[in-house]
């Protein structure tokens, strides 16, 4: 959306965060590295709910949905690593080694895996459905027929002033042959051949 111009210089510190600040600290604090990340995801993943910076819904829960695997990312690797320092406080979760926080974050991360698939293909569904529409006959819902042409073949001529209308016409053609599939459209920035015609 264009009042979130800044959006992106945000989405950068978020990713430099993520990745270069758990670095500066110490080498025996995984734990602190890993909560310092689970908390910058879910700052993130407050502010963007909030915000819905996207034009589309779509990228916005996309985006929601990658930040909430994030934090179920780090989540699992904080247990794994409470798992590591303290048996007791493992089973207190209901596992009974680190190898079943794996085998659990591995299920659930193949399932975040097939449902952010599922998006996608919906979405292409979707998009291929609600393209550009087809125009139709209001009397018995067919596609016209578009057969009386010119004696040059073209079903329609556009002119445009030439100082200020060539993007428009252009544009204007091209919705057109998307309506109306088949069309021949003259216009003179595409069909021109000779001037002195």
């Amino acid at each position: 959306k264009h009042q979130f111009f800044w959006w992106e210089p945000i989405e950068l510190l978020r990713k430099l965060c993520l990745t270069g600040v758990p670095l500066l600290i110490g080498t025996g604090e995984e734990c602190a590295r890993v909560v310092l990340a689970l908390m910058v995801s879910l700052l993130s993943l407050a502010v963007h709910v909030n915000l819905q910076p996207y034009k589309r819904s779509i990228d916005n829960k996309l985006c929601a949905f990658i930040q909430v695997s994030l934090v179920f990312i780090y989540l699992t690797v904080l247990l794994i690593k409470v798992c590591e320092l303290s048996e007791e406080v493992c089973e207190t979760f209901g596992f009974d080694s680190e190898g079943d926080v794996f085998l659990f974050f591995t299920v659930a991360s193949t399932s975040t895996l097939v449902v952010v698939f599922g998006m996608g293909i919906t979405q292409i569904v979707y998009s291929s459905s609600h393209c550009t529409p087809l125009l139709k006959l209001q009397d018995d819902l067919t596609r016209p027929e578009l057969t009386a042409m010119d004696q040059l073949g073209f079903h329609l001529f556009l002119s445009h002033v030439w100082q200020s209308g060539q993007d428009q016409v252009a544009l204007i053609k091209r919705q057109l042959q998307l309506c109306l599939p088949g069309t021949r459209i003259f216009l003179d920035v595409d069909d021109l051949l000779d001037i002195s015609e």
